[in-house]
């Protein structure tokens, strides 16, 4: 009677140790980093756009209409049942809900008369109805007309200074007419810094020498005052001139005051006694007594 022969399993050593599932979860692995990569891509894509928004476009149409929005979309005029080329229609975003009734409007090309992209538009978030697009009719305060039309909006709405940050301000004194002193105003609101307690931050108040550009531009200022005013420049028993560096490192007006009480009498360089002599002679002269 033969033997029995003892057989071993039919497995190999490497489905024994497991490779196949090592290399079936690192597969695995692998596909679901690429799915995240690719979500994330597709949310950069999409996303990144509300932080860099696309141009505004202004097109005027051959019937007469204006419209202004972003381009969002541009294809070829659908024409189903033929392959006749009808050319391209592009897509604005337009916005502006609750006066036009709809956010999107497809214009074929060939009713394009032309085509810019303005300067002097706006682009203002809300919280519904889409964002207002438009250009700027007129500034009110109050009720009060501040400025009209697109250039005196424009004009009216001061530009931030970000050299304020750093250099502060410089306010020069003047005296019926006469230059008494000036000061320096350090920067109130400085990156990073934390909130203050209260209503007002405190003040860093320092004595001044203007630059010849600073006095020659305060002059001026006070200059077109009297050419406008009623009443001429020495007439004016106290006036203050507060300048910030422009874009170009050149002064520019921040402020005129003719009645505010502040006049840093101590930072003068002298302790006061020069500024308060001057200011004294100035209220003599002009009042009287």
């Amino acid at each position: 009677m033969p033997h029995p022969v003892a057989t071993r399993p039919r497995f190999s050593a490497r489905r024994g140790r497991g490779d196949v599932w090592i290399w079936f979860t690192g597969s695995a692995l692998g596909l679901c980093l690429l799915m995240i990569a690719w979500l994330i891509g597709v949310v950069l894509v999409n996303g990144l756009g509300f932080f860099w928004p696309r141009p505004l476009v202004k097109l005027a149409l051959k019937d007469g209409s204006v419209f202004l929005g972003q381009v969002v979309d541009r294809e070829p005029i659908p024409h189903p049942g033929t392959t006749q080329d009808k050319g391209q229609r592009t897509q604005l975003g337009l916005g502006n809900r609750d006066l036009l009734g709809f956010d999107f409007k497809w214009i074929d090309e060939d009713q394009i008369t032309s085509r810019e992209q303005p300067a002097d538009v706006v682009y203002l978030e809300r919280r519904e109805y889409g964002p207002l697009l438009g250009t700027p009719a007129k500034l009110t305060d109050a009720g009060r007309v501040v400025a009209e039309g697109s250039e005196g909006v424009w004009a009216a709405v001061q530009p931030y200074l970000s050299q304020v940050d750093t250099d502060g301000e410089t306010a020069l004194f003047f005296f019926a007419g006469v230059f008494s002193h000036a000061v320096r105003k350090g920067p109130l609101l400085t990156p990073g810094m934390e909130l203050v307690a209260g209503a007002y931050a405190p003040e860093t108040i320092d004595p001044r020498e203007p630059s010849a550009a600073e006095r020659d531009a305060a002059e001026q200022v006070l200059d077109a005052l009297a050419a406008v005013a009623p009443a001429a420049r020495e007439d004016l028993v106290y006036a203050r001139v507060d300048l910030v560096p422009g874009a170009d490192g050149s002064p520019t007006l921040l402020e005129l005051e003719l009645t505010e009480p502040s006049m840093f009498l101590i930072n003068d360089g002298t302790g006061g006694t020069a500024s308060a002599d001057r200011f004294a002679a100035a209220m003599q002269g002009v009042v009287g007594g």
